[in-house]
């Protein structure tokens, strides 16, 4: 390899580095997000099931000699003074059909994290199209791996973003880590068309 191809891969390293390092920090900014979010939903109250007293049922011979006899504690319990009625299948009135809303073809619900998401994955392919064309017009002799390492890492960048923009950060982090994501994918595109 001459100094130049040397150097540039130097940089590509350093680059590769820096922008890993920017990843890892929002990361772990993410992960103590989670850990406060995990912390919180311990710190609320569970509600404990009532305790049912549970009757027992005691074998006991009878004067016949057969059968169990069943000790409900009867002097502890209330007298029943009134009669709930109980619904039957046939008094109960079905529900309705829950109601969707006619909706135009065009309106849809929006994540904003989703929508940010797909304007990175937009830009990410714009500019991978972009150095694919530099590459595909050029003379370089290794011209069809260039173009495979440009759209390879298009499509793993568009993963990450997809993955960043599904996950349970919050909205402010999400755009962090998918503008990382689209620095580090222009950097590498550079770097690539840098090999011609």
């Amino acid at each position: 390899m001459t100094k130049k191809k040397l150097m540039l891969k130097l940089g590509e390293l350093v680059d590769t580095v820096n922008s890993l390092n920017q990843s890892l920090n929002l990361l772990q900014k993410e992960n103590e997000e989670l850990k406060k979010e995990i912390e919180n939903l311990k710190a609320r109250p569970v509600l404990q099931a009532e305790k049912v007293e549970i009757c027992e049922i005691k074998p006991a011979c009878d004067e016949a000699g057969e059968g169990f006899k069943v000790n409900t504690e009867a002097e502890k319990m209330p007298p029943i003074t009134e009669v709930e009625e109980v619904p039957t299948p046939e008094t109960v009135e079905p529900e309705p059909p829950a109601v969707k809303p006619n909706l135009p073809r065009e309106v849809t619900l929006k994540d904003p994290a989703m929508e940010y998401g797909s304007c990175v994955i937009g830009k990410i392919v714009v500019e991978s199209a972009r150095y694919a064309d530099q590459v595909s017009t050029s003379s370089a002799e290794n011209k069809m791996e260039l173009l495979n390492l440009i759209m390879g890492k298009a499509e793993v960048a568009k993963a990450e973003v997809f993955a960043i923009a599904t996950s349970l950060a919050s909205e402010e982090t999400k755009r962090e880590l998918a503008d990382a994501q689209f620095s580090e994918a222009l950097d590498y595109f550079k770097s690539v068309v840098g090999q011609i």
